[in-house]
């Protein structure tokens, strides 16, 4: 059993509007609190599970305590482009709730084990109308090219979100 509780905001405005610039400048932040916990003991035998060595009040393993995220935007009748700030807690991969990589039930080390990484992840994109229904567009994920450990599972330590740069063309019919 867990029990979960946590906490949601969020706030959207637009600054273009509201001084009537002719262009909108929309904002939004959204925060999120959540602590889930082991209601009991959740040992299980299997040793690759990642409640092996859960004990009552641990944490449940992936899932982020604080995610946060901030958009802006500028938009026009044919241009539009934003910028999204995106944060993620740290997170334990196993409900032991430890930062060390050993597998709580053999006790050797084992890569599935310990934390994620806590992130803070920047993407950009901009669209432009070039006739009804079509747009160019460009959009850049992990902008700073951060690296971090998104996962353990289900074989050690997996990356998170690459640079991914996109051009294109996109048609709506």
């Amino acid at each position: 059993s867990v029990k979960s509780t946590g906490i949601e905001g969020l706030i959207g405005f637009d600054l273009g509007v509201s001084n009537s610039w002719g262009f909108r400048n929309p904002y939004s932040i959204s925060i999120t609190y959540t602590k889930a916990t082991l209601d009991g003991d959740a040992n299980s035998e299997d040793a690759e599970s990642i409640f092996a060595g859960g004990r009552d009040g641990n944490y449940v393993p992936y899932i982020p305590k604080f995610q946060g995220n901030f958009t802006t935007g500028f938009e026009t009748r044919k241009f539009r482009a934003y910028l999204s700030a995106s944060y993620i807690s740290a997170t334990y991969t196993s409900a032991t709730n430890s930062s060390s990589s050993i597998n709580p039930n053999t006790g050797s080390g084992d890569a599935r084990f310990g934390e994620t990484d806590s992130c803070l992840i920047i993407d950009i994109s901009a669209y432009y109308e070039a006739f009804d229904d079509c747009e160019i567009f460009l959009s850049i994920n992990n902008l700073f090219k951060d690296k971090y450990v998104a996962s353990r599972h289900p074989y050690g330590a997996r990356p998170g979100a690459p640079f991914l740069g996109r051009v294109g063309i996109q048609y709506k019919f």
